[in-house]
């Protein structure tokens, strides 16, 4: 059952307003908090940079975390298969 709920999420300035599942509600919060420290480490890495380009590196750091995550759940199957096989193997020469 989705039982939509809406929310503001406080990035920054700027308030967003959104209408998500309520079981989403934590994630949003969560994300929320990842994107403003993120930010707020590069503001304190680069106080001269505009607020533009400082948006520019979190999008990109977020961006590449992402594509890592997905490459990693990809990876999982394959890395659970080759332990399964060591541990054949591991088995095999100790019979």
């Amino acid at each position: 059952m989705n039982n939509k709920q809406h929310i503001n999420l406080r990035i920054g300035a700027h308030t967003v307003p959104l209408n998500i599942n309520a079981e989403d509600e934590p994630l949003y919060r969560n994300a929320a908090a990842r994107i403003i420290d993120t930010y707020d480490k590069y503001e304190r890495n680069f106080p001269n940079r505009s607020v533009e380009q400082l948006w520019v590196y979190v999008a990109i750091e977020l961006a590449v975390n992402l594509q890592s995550d997905m490459r990693d759940k990809q990876l999982q199957p394959l890395l659970d298969t080759i332990q399964q096989l060591n541990e054949q193997i591991e088995k095999a020469i100790n019979d």
